[in-house]
């Protein structure tokens, strides 16, 4: 069975329907996990001054204070990139909806164009989020949350709610200065919280992968839709060019 110009745009426009659905998917998903695990994880375990604990037998003048902070560039580039993709990905239906209802030509090469630029903007964005969270969370913040210099009175750590999660730099902490609330002895319901949060956020990371490769996907897609229109267009002819070709014929 030959690949008509037909059969192939359907294959393209179910394709581009697809990755959008999963665009639009994934990101709810993605920004729910994020900020449900950081919320947890801060609200546990919040920003101030921590004894560090240095092993058991150690004089209290031994065990260094420390500084944590939070570093919140990372969950901020996950919730931009999945807010991008679903954006992209409603753009992406809806531009196959109006080519469905119209044939003008103008028409139909300005909705190629809305599906065109919001894939191409959302493998951008993906490429940059994923990158980016991927070099934070591998270099320990580019050094700032490396839990060896806990050892090393006065160190500031500028952490992500997922490295401070998932890192055990929390399970060396005594007390915290700036909430006296907080001891050694936790319950093991903070220590379960600890796990879901770092649970939450590592799964919303994690996902940012399927979501860059559904933007790639979506993005290629939409560009081979925008050749394919062109070049059926260029050897497809219309009504009228077909009524003056029969003309010329009879003549």
């Amino acid at each position: 069975m030959a690949l008509t110009w037909s059969r192939l745009l359907v294959i393209l426009n179910a394709g581009i329907i697809f990755f959008s659905l999963t665009l639009v998917a994934l990101s709810p998903a993605i920004i729910y996990l994020t900020a449900d695990g950081s919320k947890k994880m801060i609200q546990l375990w919040p920003e101030g001054l921590y004894q560090w604990y240095r092993g058991p037998g150690s004089a209290a003048e031994m065990k260094p204070f420390i500084q944590l902070y939070y570093d919140s560039t990372n969950e901020h580039m996950i919730y931009a990139t999945a807010a991008v993709s679903i954006l992209a990905g409603l753009a992406g239906i809806a531009g196959i909806f109006r080519m469905s209802k119209t044939s003008k030509p103008l028409f139909r090469g300005s909705t190629l164009v809305l599906q065109a630029i919001p894939g191409t903007i959302a493998l951008i964005i993906n490429l940059i989020g994923f990158t980016f969270t991927q070099v934070v969370y591998d270099t320990h913040n580019k050094g700032k949350c490396y839990w060896e210099n806990g050892y090393y009175a006065g160190t500031v750590f500028k952490c992500t709610p997922e490295q401070t999660a998932c890192d055990g730099i929390t399970g060396l902490f005594l007390w915290n200065q700036d909430h006296p609330q907080f001891t050694h002895y936790n319950t093991s319901q903070m220590w379960d919280v600890k796990r879901e949060s770092c649970g939450e956020a590592q799964t919303g990371r994690h996902l940012m992968a399927p979501l860059f490769v559904a933007s790639v996907l979506m993005c290629a897609f939409a560009v081979g839709k925008v050749i394919v229109e062109r070049r059926k267009s260029r050897f497809s002819e219309t009504a009228d060019e077909r009524v003056d070709r029969l003309a010329r014929q009879g003549e």
